[in-house]
């Protein structure tokens, strides 16, 4: 299709009784899975920004691990412990 909606551009079915009847079943699936569509990229969009979110979270920690090893960079302080052993 050219852009538009199918019914924007006439009811390629015809206007006999048959082209009636598949238009009767047709348009109320066309508007469902119009509407299903935009539910499903919205929720596509969703994830892609919660994945890069993670991935600079990704990033971010990967440099912090690499800093607690290095004899360079800086050492974060250790979390702190219970009297038993634990972590408070």
């Amino acid at each position: 299709m050219c852009g538009g909606s199918p019914v924007a551009t006439g009811s390629p079915w015809g206007a006999d009784d048959r082209g009636k009847q598949f238009e009767d079943q047709y348009l109320p699936n066309v508007t469902s899975m119009t509407m299903a569509a935009e539910v499903l990229a919205f929720g596509l969009a969703g994830i892609h920004d919660a994945m890069v979110d993670m991935a600079g979270g990704h990033v971010g920690n990967k440099e912090l691990i690499r800093s607690m090893f290095s004899r360079n960079g800086p050492r974060p302080e250790p979390p702190p412990h219970t009297a038993g052993g634990g972590l408070q």
